[in-house]
């Protein structure tokens, strides 16, 4: 065929931008303790006057096996269901401006997992995105609707009903139970899109600063993590200074 064996044998050699790139990644990631998630590897790499696309960090995490702490598992897509289809709601919360966000109670609402010796518990909680009040947060052995219902009711018993309630789309929140109870309440439903934890930001913050000012909880027991939870709640509403309500306290903004 007229190829020569050079040719034949040939095999292109990475670009200096393409080492440089690599080098930065694995540079940034190791920095920050393999924290960061190709989205905040991106952030930090334009501060440094690197743009380098999410898709290309994220082979370049791939080719070094860099895998985010905050990686997730990948459970059953509840959204192929056919029962389960007709109750995804839209990202209608991504849609409104900043000024009908600031007009409208919005609650933002997830679940989140803990170990107690040794054993695993699930909190759920709501926020205010606006106002960044913690409105409810219970804990269990087990995430269900009913503990997500639980939970907005234990917060309408000393709110105000909000106009629209932000969730993720897992199974307790695409069911039909959930949905018909936010109907009856005439609550907005909003659904971030999947795998997008960023679609509900404010409550996985939420969590992560509750996680970190706790400190560690695993040698608690229910009994006493309920009650380092309960004072926890009420110092941060009350007490706490919130850097994006001008360091004011939930309650008081």
């Amino acid at each position: 065929m007229g190829i020569s064996v050079s040719s034949l044998f040939y095999k292109e050699k990475p670009k200096k931008n393409a080492i440089k790139e690599e080098q930065a990644v694995k540079r940034i990631f190791k920095k920050h303790l393999g924290i960061f998630g190709r989205r905040s590897l991106r952030k930090e790499l334009q501060k440094e006057g690197l743009d380098i696309s999410e898709y290309k960090i994220s082979k370049i995490m791939k080719k070094y096996g860099l895998v985010s702490k905050y990686g997730r598992r990948k459970g059953t897509n509840v959204n192929t269901s056919k029962e389960t289809e007709k109750y995804i709601q839209e990202n209608i919360f991504s849609q409104l401006n900043q000024n009908e966000r600031k007009s409208l109670d919005i609650w933002s609402m997830d679940f989140s997992e803990i170990k107690l010796k040794k054993k695993k518990y699930y909190l759920c909680g709501i926020i205010s995105v606006n106002t960044k009040i913690c409105i409810a947060v219970s804990i269990s052995n087990i995430q269900t609707k009913e503990t997500a219902i639980e939970c907005i009711k234990e917060g309408l018993s000393k709110y105000r009903k909000p106009d629209m309630i932000t969730t993720d789309r897992g199974t307790q929140f695409v069911s039909k139970t959930f949905y018909e109870y936010l109907s009856s309440e005439g609550i907005i439903h909003s659904m971030s899109r999947p795998h997008k934890p960023v679609d509900n930001c404010y409550i996985e913050t939420f969590w992560k600063t509750l996680k970190t000012e706790i400190g560690k909880i695993d040698d608690y027991d229910v009994t006493t993590f309920e009650m380092i939870l309960k004072y926890y709640v009420h110092y941060y509403n009350y007490e706490r200074p919130h850097s994006s309500i001008k360091y004011e306290t939930p309650i008081k903004a």
